[in-house]
């Protein structure tokens, strides 16, 4: 059980930290190919964020499997929540490279070519970093 802990507290001091959206700059207009490289960027920030996230708690939940497997009597109550907990991670962290996936962007790329304006969730999703080069 201490492993865990000790897992999940390094985790944590290594997760990146979130950033905060600033929201008093004045609205910017973005041209077309703008806003493709953005969305390809976006996209790509996406699925490197799912697999990391896959990758990271389906170590963690195997570790725990390991660890329970070895401890006599089965291991304890928290281990199995670890394990559940991590499946659970892993399994967002595939759903959301699933989702960001190369099909899609082209699939979004060629509406937006067309004419189509970008949903309301998506733009949501952007940041700044998405449009720089």
């Amino acid at each position: 059980m201490n492993r865990l802990i000790i897992m999940l507290l390094c985790m944590c001091c290594l997760a990146p930290a979130a950033q905060a959206q600033s929201t008093g700059s004045a609205p910017v207009s973005y041209q077309k190919s703008d806003t493709i490289r953005a969305l390809s960027n976006l996209y790509q920030r996406k699925r490197k964020g799912g697999t990391a996230r896959a990758i990271v708690f389906g170590l963690l939940g195997l570790t725990a499997i390991i660890n329970t497997a070895n401890a006599e009597g089965g291991g304890d109550g928290g281990a199995y929540i670890m394990i559940g907990f991590s499946a659970a991670m892993v399994g967002t962290g595939i759903a959301q490279t699933n989702k960001y996936n190369a099909l899609n962007l082209e699939q979004t790329v060629h509406s937006y070519k067309s004419g189509t304006p970008l949903p309301a969730t998506l733009k949501k999703k952007f940041k700044q970093k998405d449009f720089r080069l």
